[in-house]
């Protein structure tokens, strides 16, 4: 008589650890053609069948089931995503037989989309999606990528997509992304997803309605990329209601008119303030606003924006940064305005943070000169500095301007970078411990990365 293989009879719990491991937790699923690791599990028996409906891969936040399709190109050698999104939505409808499968979906909460082809999909087939989802991305295939072109008003329809969420009860994180000219409708997402306390925004096409009704936002991100809306004052886009409840906020926009200041002064309790670029604006902002709780903040300072040396350098000694711990301030390079102040920035932080900053990090001319003012830092955990080759002096003189006109030999920047650390650390001793300092000099090929400023 035939005998199972030894794997069968090994306990159930056993059988879970093995699977689990062949089936790695997150994102690191091996596609093989058309299947994963996963289906080769799943066809070599009932009972492996049953325990891989199971796994926690099918529910982790980073995992999405059209991982499983490999893409493939059309005949002009573009990837075709509405090709590509039907054969996903074949291979859920597949999957969707298995009801245990789908009962261990369910249980992921936190989803992200490419249409409103994918969105139906997975409303059809897992019962459980609406009261279970609690964070939603989307970011929308643009039509360039779709071969059907009527298919694209129902598939690409970012504002059908938030009717929807009306649907999620528990829906409190919301990311949209449209990088084509669809605008939208911020009444919409105020009216059908009123709970929200994360809510991101990348409207490049536009937008219309307000934010009004959106009263428990804690964290609030917008890019807004277009300069073709030329100086309109964007308050519309500032959810005014979460006023007192929101503690991060995020702000990108191309010009001076980014926002009404009178508006951002009313967010009282923001913990973290993201803000690019900085604006005369945006500096008399900070000096007169009351962010007593304000302990991170960031921002960029770039060459085509209304901006003075002296208003730069007077938000350092804002009330509003009496509490901060951590500060990412970022100029951009090859401005001689800048290159002139660089000095006076280090000293109006070092200066006038002393007692707070934990975390620095700054892109701006290297004079090893300016080394020992960091000392001062008493509190100082991780500092990163990022300059560009053309900007390194390696001088006793503090008030020497670390502008050349021509590349530094690329063999004696890694000596700039370890001038800079030995001049540094030595001076924490003093406070018992040495901070962790990254110093990067960039060349060129690299000047775009000057800017590493993040959501």
């Amino acid at each position: 008589m035939d005998h199972e293989p030894p794997i069968f009879r090994l306990p159930t719990e056993l059988l879970y650890q093995i699977l689990n491991h062949v089936t790695p937790h997150g994102t690191s699923l091996i596609s093989h053609e058309n299947y994963s690791d996963v289906f080769a599990i799943r066809g070599t028996c009932r009972a492996f069948r049953t325990i891989s409906s199971e796994l926690k891969f099918w529910y982790d936040e980073k995992f999405c089931y059209t991982r499983l399709i490999p893409r493939r190109l059309r005949s002009s050698s573009k990837f075709d995503a509405y090709d590509f999104e039907t054969r996903a939505q074949g291979l859920l409808d597949t999957l969707a037989a298995d009801k245990r499968l789908m009962q261990t979906m369910g249980r992921k909460k936190e989803w992200s989309f490419r249409s409103l082809l994918a969105l139906s999909t997975i409303d059809r087939c897992i019962p459980s999606f609406r009261n279970t989802v609690t964070d939603l991305s989307i970011e929308f295939f643009t039509p360039d990528y779709m071969s059907q072109v009527d298919h694209l008003p129902p598939v690409l329809n970012v504002n059908l997509a938030i009717e929807f969420f009306v649907l999620c009860p528990n829906l409190t994180s919301l990311d949209l992304f449209t990088a084509d000219s669809t605008e939208i409708s911020l009444d919409t997402i105020a009216s059908c997803c009123s709970l929200l306390k994360s809510l991101r925004l990348f409207c490049d096409g536009g937008w219309t309605g307000s934010l009004r009704g959106l009263r428990c936002l804690q964290r609030y991100s917008n890019m807004e990329c277009s300069s073709h809306f030329g100086n309109v004052v964007r308050e519309s886009l500032l959810p005014l209601d979460s006023a007192s409840t929101l503690t991060y906020l995020y702000l990108y926009g191309p010009n001076e008119y980014l926002y009404n200041p009178d508006a951002l002064v009313t967010f009282v309790n923001l913990t973290s303030c993201r803000i690019n670029p900085l604006t005369n604006t945006i500096c008399d902002l900070i000096r007169r606003a009351k962010f007593t709780n304000l302990q991170t903040f960031g921002t960029v300072v770039r060459g085509d924006t209304d901006i003075s040396s002296e208003d730069m350098l007077r938000i350092f000694s804002a009330a509003s940064f009496d509490r901060l711990r951590s500060l990412t301030f970022l100029m951009e390079p090859f401005q001689r305005k800048f290159n002139a102040c660089y000095f006076g920035v280090i000293q109006a932080i070092t200066s006038h943070l002393s007692s707070t900053l934990e975390e620095l990090a700054i892109s701006c001319g290297v004079n090893t000169a300016w080394c020992e003012y960091f000392c001062y830092l008493s509190k100082l955990r991780e500092f990163t500095w990022i300059a560009v080759d053309c900007e390194c002096v390696d001088t006793p003189d503090p008030f020497a301007f670390p502008l050349t006109m021509h590349n530094v030999d690329e063999v004696y920047l890694p000596q700039v970078c370890e001038i800079v650390k030995n001049k540094i650390q030595p001076a924490f001793r003093k406070f018992g411990r040495e901070p962790c300092i990254d110093v990067a000099i960039l060349q060129e090929g690299q000047y775009d990365h000057w800017d590493f400023i993040v959501d």
